[in-house]
C-alpha cells in the first residue's frame, strides 16, 4: 500500500513538471510576440510616427517635408520673384499731379454759378463740336452783357477758346467778347458776327483770374422773339506758347 502511494506522488509531481514547462513556453513566445503587436511609444495608433518621434531602430527624427510654394496657376513658384511696386503702392508725393490744361466748365466761375441768361452747353459749328463751351444768351428785356470771372489755375499761362455766335442766331446779330486781366486792363477784344469763328490765344502774365464779357452790339429785327448764343467755345487755360492761326 506504501508503494502505491510513492508511486502515485511520483506520476503526480512529473505531470505537474510537465505542465509548468509548456506553460513557461507559451509565457516565453508571448513576450517576444508582444512588442511588435503593441503601439510603440510616442507613435499614433495608425503607426505613423509624429514629426517628434524617433524611429526605432535608427536614432533618427522624421521630419514631414516642406511643402513647395505655388503660384495662383497651380505651378512652382519662383522663390526669386519679385513684383515690380505698383504706381498704386507709391506715396502721394511721388505720382505727378502736373495738369497742363483746364476747361472753364471744370473750374466754373468765381462764386460758383453762372447765373443768369448763361450756362454750360455742347455747341456745334462748321461741323465742329465743342463739347465744353459756355452759352450766354442775353434777355430782351434785362440784360444785353454778361461778365464771368474765372481764377487761372497754378501753372497755366494760356488762354484759349474759339468764340461765335451760334448756328441758330439770326444773321443780323452782332456782339463782342473781351477778355480782361485780373489788373482790369483789356488783354483781347472780338467782334463776332453771324457764321464766324475766331480763335483766341492769349498770354495771361501774371494774372490771378480773368474776366470775360459778352454783350450785343447789334439786334435782330425780331429780337423778343429770337436771341442770340454767344458761345465761348472749348475755353481753356493751357501751358501752349502763343501761336496764332489766322482763319
Amino acid at each position: 500500500m506504501e508503494r502505491d502511494v510513492e508511486r502515485d506522488n511520483v506520476v503526480t509531481a512529473a505531470w505537474i513538471g510537465a505542465v509548468a514547462l509548456v506553460i513557461a513556453g507559451i509565457l516565453a513566445a508571448a513576450i517576444q510576440v508582444l512588442p511588435g503587436i503593441l503601439p510603440q511609444s510616442g507613435t499614433p495608433e495608425g503607426g505613423t510616427p509624429s514629426s517628434t518621434t524617433a524611429v526605432q531602430g535608427q536614432g533618427e527624427t522624421f521630419h514631414p517635408p516642406t511643402p513647395t510654394p505655388t503660384d495662383s496657376f497651380g505651378g512652382d513658384a519662383d522663390p526669386t520673384f519679385s513684383p515690380e511696386p505698383s504706381v498704386l503702392d507709391e506715396s502721394p508725393s511721388k505720382i505727378s499731379t502736373e495738369v497742363s490744361v483746364r476747361y472753364l466748365t471744370d473750374i466754373e466761375p468765381i462764386g460758383g454759378s453762372y447765373g443768369n441768361y448763361a450756362d454750360e452747353e455742347v455747341v456745334q459749328m462748321d461741323e465742329k463740336v465743342y463739347s465744353r463751351s459756355i452759352v450766354f444768351t442775353p434777355s430782351y428785356f434785362n440784360t444785353q452783357t454778361k461778365s464771368l470771372d474765372f481764377k487761372v489755375p497754378s501753372g497755366l499761362t494760356t488762354f484759349q477758346a474759339d468764340v461765335m455766335l451760334s448756328e441758330g442766331t439770326a444773321p443780323a446779330y452782332t456782339a463782342t467778347v473781351e477778355i480782361a486781366h485780373s489788373d482790369g486792363s483789356i488783354i483781347e477784344s472780338v467782334t463776332i458776327r453771324y457764321g464766324e469763328v475766331h480763335e483766341v490765344k492769349l498770354s495771361l502774365a501774371s494774372a490771378s483770374y480773368i474776366t470775360i464779357t459778352m454783350s450785343v452790339l447789334e439786334e435782330d429785327s425780331d429780337a423778343m422773339n429770337n436771341r442770340p448764343d454767344i458761345v465761348i467755345g472749348d475755353g481753356r487755360f493751357t501751358k501752349s506758347p502763343i501761336q496764332r492761326v489766322s482763319r
